[in-house]
């Protein structure tokens, strides 16, 4: 896994006609935004979401791709750009994270263009509709093939650098339909589980922030020639035994719920995670954060609160934690292939509880930290190869959390949001540690590819 460092999206028809969007100073442009670690998290998804609001119209929704949607009275308000500068209102946004989810969901290519690595998302449209929408928004488009995109005067520079390299989108577009049709199998297969309220609008109702999950592990780690099939274990929406024999990976997601709890869904959870765990030996896991808790707690293991959350509900081990990694890790196949150097490890956290026992038959832990003895676990049996699981969270950049986290503290603290990210960084600050979600992000990608 590489660094993305641009993400571009272009709009195309049935039969490979592209759409440019006319900006305010007259240059033609696909959407297109250099990723940060602030305000993206480097997620391709992310920065698309944030680019098409900020700078093409805050009313802009995903449904206007290919549907004739009729703008509400208040559509001039909705022309308006989002202030790029106010990413709470950004994020809070029902667009913004709806945006966010569904380019995930696009064909993309990653191609390395003048030393940058650019993601490029695709996403066919209906142009009659997606004409009259624009229209209604006051956003201006033009359709061309690439032969005359290439003879376009007034490209905006990064366009004409995607337009002018030798990416043949068509061809581009093709495999990946192509690849979408075919059936799954165990060796491009990944399952990606979310452990989450679905409802978006009602959770952004109540002041809640949404972190775009789905969004952030498949923009970081799928690659443009797998296929990554979502689920929800707190709809109780999990993989069929027939996918599960023909897949390669699982990915856990983090979630604000604890794995011991005896709630339905997170009781379901459990005994599904200790029923596939042994009758599908060949799946590997990615387990993030309360993945890595449920299921060590499936298995034979026990997740905890820890000690301050018995005397906060509202506490969250928020900070930048070292952990050791013994050097087994260092020695597993898709560790020493990337020649990271043998040193302690800077990690993003968020957590209330931790994983206090695991069953040693199955599971072997090979970091600790100060304060925590379980923090990183493999399996034990299969060479490592099977199981990685993290307490932190790799997907996570500093720098982006720490924008999170203050949203967070506004919520649960009751402050401002000023106050909550002063407060954040004052915690951020103290840590003094740049945390190295760069090179564990490799190890994750590293690992699914194996």
């Amino acid at each position: 896994m590489i660094k993305k460092d641009i993400a571009s999206i272009i709009f195309y028809t049935e039969d490979y006609k592209y759409v440019v969007f006319k900006y305010k100073n007259d240059d033609y442009a696909f959407p297109h935004q250099k990723l940060t670690e602030e305000d993206d998290n480097f997620c391709p998804p992310l920065g698309i979401a944030r680019h098409i609001l900020t700078q093409i119209s805050g009313g802009f929704t995903f449904d206007m791709l290919s549907q004739e949607v009729q703008l509400p009275q208040n559509s001039v308000n909705l022309k308006k750009l989002y202030d790029p500068n106010d990413w709470n209102k950004l994020w809070m946004s029902y667009e913004y994270n709806e945006w966010c989810d569904q380019v995930s969901l696009f064909y993309f290519s990653e191609s390395q263009i003048n030393g940058s690595n650019f993601q490029i998302y695709y996403h066919k449209i209906n142009p009659e509709c997606f004409s009259q929408n624009m229209k209604n928004l006051g956003v201006k488009i033009l359709f061309f093939d690439i032969d005359q995109l290439r003879q376009l005067q007034g490209k905006e520079e990064i366009t004409a650098n995607i337009v002018n390299s030798n990416i043949n989108f068509q061809l581009e577009i093709q495999q990946q339909v192509e690849l979408e049709n075919q059936p799954i199998s165990k060796q491009n297969t990944f399952l990606f589980i979310q452990n989450k309220p679905c409802n978006l609008k009602q959770i952004l109702d109540k002041g809640i922030p949404n972190i775009p999950t789905r969004a952030i592990f498949i923009g970081l780690y799928k690659r443009f020639n797998q296929k990554w099939v979502t689920y929800n274990s707190y709809i109780y929406h999990l993989p069929t035994d027939e996918v599960l024999e023909n897949s390669k990976a699982i990915i856990q997601a983090g979630s604000l719920s604890s794995a011991y709890e005896d709630i339905e869904w997170i009781v379901n959870y459990r005994e599904w995670i200790n029923k596939i765990y042994f009758k599908y030996p060949h799946l590997k896991f990615l387990s993030l954060c309360f993945g890595e808790q449920i299921l060590a707690h499936s298995l034979n293991g026990k997740c905890i609160e820890l000690e301050e959350k018995k005397q906060n509900r509202q506490f969250s081990n928020i900070k930048i934690d070292t952990i050791n990694f013994d050097d087994s890790f260092f020695n597993l196949p898709y560790v020493s292939k990337l020649n990271i150097p043998k040193r302690p490890y800077f990690i993003s956290k968020g957590h209330g509880d931790i994983v206090d026992q695991i069953d040693t038959r199955l599971f072997k832990v090979i970091a600790s930290s100060e304060k925590y003895q379980v923090e990183v676990f493999i399996d034990a049996k299969d060479q490592g190869n099977k199981v990685l699981a993290f307490q932190g969270h790799p997907e996570y950049s500093a720098k982006w959390k720490l924008r999170k986290n203050a949203q967070f503290f506004a919520l649960t603290h009751k402050n401002t949001l000023e106050q909550a990210y002063e407060m954040a960084k004052k915690v951020r600050n103290s840590e003094k540690k740049q945390d190295d979600y760069i090179l564990l992000r490799q190890v994750c990608s590293s690992f699914l590819e194996y």
